[in-house]
């Protein structure tokens, strides 16, 4: 809803985020986080609104500016393209939440009937094939080794502030990744570590703005 609408009563939290409107040293910005507090422009027309019983929120600012935060694990805040804000206008939410999950993951989970596990904006899915079969489809399909990175260093996971402990390389075996596979210790800030036993395709949330400066 516009927040106009609101009629002064404006969201303050959601969950554990702390919400203020308006910041007048910031005259360009629309939306930004500062540790547990989200800013939000807050013009009259923007538009509010509450996810998962008020924990989470899409916010829309005039020519299709659309962000969305609020709480996962911690405050988080990103900004989306348009589409899943036209999904959620015509579906709701739980149809917005469904446009975020990555097709590749699910294609992996219909492949290998496996259930993927999220961190964050990545989605890691397990493939249930030993990392020496894995080489060997690999290698059947390009014709090369591929190059895996491994040890007690931490590998970037899709270029994101994520870090798999572990085994990791690019693959697109199957022709369900663009981007990498790995089994092991998967860190990040503001987000519980999770530990990936097995081969694991790794995706990044669909419909990110900007993928590499997701919060």
């Amino acid at each position: 809803m516009k927040l106009f609408e609101f009629r002064g009563k404006l969201p303050a939290r959601a969950g554990k985020a702390e919400l203020r409107f308006g910041n007048p040293t910031h005259a360009d910005f629309v939306a930004f986080r500062d540790g547990k507090t989200i800013r939000l422009v807050g013009r009259a027309q923007d538009e509010f609104y509450p996810l998962l019983d008020g924990r989470q929120f899409i916010y829309r600012a005039p020519n299709d500016v659309v962000f969305f935060g609020g709480t996962d694990e911690e405050p988080f805040l990103v900004q989306l393209s348009r589409r899943p804000m036209d999904v959620f206008i015509e579906d709701g939410e739980e149809a917005f939440f469904e446009s975020l999950f990555p097709d590749q993951a699910r294609l992996a989970e219909k492949l290998f009937g496996t259930k993927t596990v999220r961190q964050g904006d990545i989605f890691a899915t397990p493939v249930g094939i030993p990392w020496e079969e894995l080489e060997r489809y690999e290698k059947l399909f390009s014709g090369r080794e591929i190059p895996v990175a491994s040890g007690k260093s931490l590998s970037p996971v899709l270029s994101t502030r994520h870090r798999l402990k572990g085994r990791i390389h690019l693959t697109k075996v199957f022709g369900i990744s663009d981007g990498q596979v790995g089994e092991g210790l998967l860190s990040a800030p503001d987000h519980e570590s999770k530990e990936l036993k097995g081969v694991h395709t790794l995706h990044q949330t669909s419909y990110l703005f900007s993928p590499l400066q997701a919060d």
